[in-house]
């Protein structure tokens, strides 16, 4: 295994609207925002890793049978949101990834002390889901995540009772082939894991001996060839942890904290194999009238996560009243340029749980007096929202002969004031 580390880390970077504020808020389209679980007797649980979008469908972990969990989607492209059963006997299922058509949670309890078995759900032909397990390598796994077919997990290893990061190559759910990643040490302690692509993440805390201190740091291996993962670890400043991993793209964003108080970060180009090129982001702390719920989820440029106030809505507008919480779907666009943008995408008096993205899609839950539902919504993108060249005269997010048509219409005019021959510019 090839380990290269750095040690120390740039400061936290508190960039507020990244390149400039180029990007107005983030929004839902109104038309687009609808409840999805329709069916009768639905019981969402609606917690982080509960429930899971991919394209145009949606998956839930389901309480309705009272002797089992059960696994259900829904076509989020059809009208009805008619919901389809993907898994009658789910009773392990804890938490869902989900990546293009390929669903993966915990399957069947397994006998004591024996490795737990994770299933995959193939939901390309609704008419037909197919079902797979394999045997994991680990006793209890705390957590999971997939990236096309790779699955990557972390739990106990049954001789040793440590921590261990393996990845397991799902392409044919028959013939799983497993790889130990990374083995923690007796006094490590882990946090959260991710994967997008080739690199797999995960963040820790690790006893440095020579030191004799803990650190808190952020690993990430290029699985490319899994029997040989090229490691990398970032230590964190002394004050800052993360957890709740996911990644796409340029971008790693966590859930995290500094000095005790919660936080959204984000670790751009974390790809770099030279970890003193990644810049630490904060990307939204908790304030006076917000909290932190859950998250983040991220795809492509878009980051949501979940956050609660009590402070009443903004002046002239109707909403909760004084101390009666509000919940928060917040949502940053991530930029190529190591910039970023956050908003508030939705407001709803009802507490919510968690939520999802996938492109433009974002999917959450909301705790009502009967019921946990989930609901969609499409992020809205305007002209204007990835900022103006300098050539697009009319703003109109396109440089053509109309902004050449008017550069030559004002060629040689002089605003200068009281000059010669000059005049007033409206």
């Amino acid at each position: 295994m090839n380990a290269r580390r750095l040690v120390g880390c740039a400061a936290v970077l508190a960039l507020a609207l990244g390149s400039g504020g180029r990007l107005r808020a983030l929004t839902l389209e109104p038309a687009s925002i609808a409840e999805i679980t329709t069916g009768a007797g639905h019981q969402v649980y609606g917690w982080s890793g509960e429930f899971a979008v991919s394209g145009n469908l949606a998956a839930w972990i389901d309480g309705r049978d009272p002797n089992a969990n059960r696994v259900y989607g829904v076509r989020l492209d059809e009208p009805n949101y008619r919901e389809f059963l993907i898994d009658m006997e789910a009773s392990a299922a804890a938490q869902l990834a989900f990546s293009e058509r390929l669903l993966a949670y915990k399957g069947p309890m397994p006998e004591a002390e024996q490795p737990e078995i994770l299933r995959l759900a193939n939901l390309a032909n609704l008419a037909e889901i197919s079902r797979t397990d394999f045997v994991s390598r680990c006793l209890y796994i705390y957590d999971l995540d997939l990236s096309g077919t790779r699955l990557a997990y972390a739990g106990q290893e049954p001789n040793s009772y440590q921590m261990a990061i393996y990845l397991a190559d799902v392409s044919n759910p028959n013939q799983v082939e497993q790889y130990r990643i990374d083995l923690l040490g007796g006094n490590d302690g882990f946090y959260d894991l991710a994967i997008d692509g080739k690199l797999l993440s995960w963040s820790l805390e690790y006893y440095y001996e020579p030191n004799e201190v803990y650190r808190r740091a952020l690993r990430v291996a290029d699985v490319s060839d899994p029997h040989h993962p090229d490691i990398v670890t970032y230590d964190l400043p002394q004050e800052v942890s993360l957890y709740s991993l996911d990644a796409s793209g340029a971008w790693l964003a966590a859930q995290g904290q500094e000095d005790y108080r919660n936080g959204i970060y984000g670790v751009f180009d974390y790809r770099d194999r030279e970890p003193q090129h990644w810049r630490l982001a904060t990307i939204w702390t908790e304030k006076e009238q917000e909290y932190y719920r859950s998250g983040p989820r991220v795809d492509g440029p878009y980051t949501v996560w979940v956050a609660g106030t009590r402070a009443p809505s903004a002046a002239g507008r109707d909403g909760p009243a004084d101390n009666q919480d509000e919940g928060l779907l917040k949502g940053a666009y991530l930029m190529p340029d190591a910039g970023f943008a956050t908003s508030t995408l939705h407001r709803s008096t009802s507490e919510m749980g968690a939520a999802d993205v996938s492109g433009q899609r974002v999917v959450w839950s909301e705790y009502l007096a009967d019921a946990t539902e989930l609901y969609q919504g499409t992020i809205s993108l305007e002209c204007g929202d990835w900022g103006y060249f300098r050539g697009d005269l009319d703003r109109n997010c396109q440089v053509n002969l109309m902004d050449l048509a008017i550069f030559a219409a004002d060629w040689l005019r002089c605003s200068v004031p009281f000059g010669g021959g000059c005049e007033y510019a409206p």
